[in-house]
């Protein structure tokens, strides 16, 4: 799914009648991407552009030239084609966009004030050994405690993230990236996993776990984390990936290891 989009009311369709009209469904699903292009492109189309728009949709340059001057959907200025609803969309994304950095600035802010970053602490599983130092003599009991804990603190986390944001999010009225619903699609992959065969080596799965939570260390590195979900979205996207779930766990694996041991 994009991280991008804008609204759609209920009963958009109703503002469409003569384009379904005169050009039925096909009309109204060309209106819908030249109003998708409006954003992707800042708001502006160029007026010469249109046909290349067309064959790109594999539609009619004359159908594309009607709905975008004969319906009052859009306007054509001086060569350039906006919506005034896509504007205010895009200049709404703007204020929401900077609302969250403020956000996030001033939280990572009163965080670095009460606590030194260097001395940030970091979550840790406690973990009993045997007299062998060894842990395979976790029971699934054990293990599955164990990969709970990190859940719950994982869960813990993105909550104080999204507490932070919660001023942005009612600016927008909208689904949001939701950070937790990955990371627990991730653990859910792995939680009956004792060990995980990333670059072809055996990586213990609590490792795996740790190494997920230090990317909450500070501002930089869930920069890092989110990032890193976001590309492998998007190459899923253009089927890139076959296994999405084994791929970004391999890849936030391999994140940590250049974030922390780099």
């Amino acid at each position: 799914m994009s991280n991008e989009y804008f609204p759609h009311d209920y009963g958009a369709r109703l503002s469409l009648r003569g384009v379904r009209k005169d050009f039925g469904l096909e009309g109204v699903g060309v209106y819908w991407c030249i109003v998708e292009i409006l954003h992707e492109e800042g708001g502006y189309i160029k007026e010469n552009d249109i046909d290349n728009i067309a064959f790109d949709l594999q539609a009619k340059p004359e159908m594309c030239q009607a709905i975008i001057n004969n319906y009052d959907l859009f306007v054509n200025k001086k060569g350039k084609i906006y919506s005034e609803r896509v504007l205010k969309n895009i200049k709404k994304r703007e204020e929401i966009t900077i609302a969250r950095k403020k956000a996030a600035e001033e939280r990572w802010k009163t965080r670095s004030s009460d606590t030194p970053e260097s001395e940030t602490p970091h979550p840790c599983l406690p973990i009993n050994r045997d007299d062998k130092g060894s842990e395979e003599s976790d029971t699934d009991d054990k293990f599955a405690e164990k990969v709970q804990w990190f859940r719950d603190i994982l869960k813990q986390k993105c909550q104080e993230i999204a507490d932070s944001y919660n001023n942005a999010f009612e600016l927008l009225g909208d689904p949001c990236f939701s950070l937790e619903e990955y990371l627990n699609n991730v653990i859910d992959e792995i939680a009956n996993k004792r060990t995980l065969t990333i670059n072809h080596r055996n990586i213990d799965t609590i490792d795996f776990l740790q190494q997920l939570v230090y990317f909450f260390k500070d501002k930089e590195t869930m920069n890092d984390l989110y990032n890193v979900i976001m590309e492998v979205q998007e190459k899923a996207k253009k089927g890139e990936v076959k296994n999405k779930q084994n791929y970004l766990i391999s890849t936030i694996w391999n994140q940590g290891k250049m974030t922390f041991n780099g």
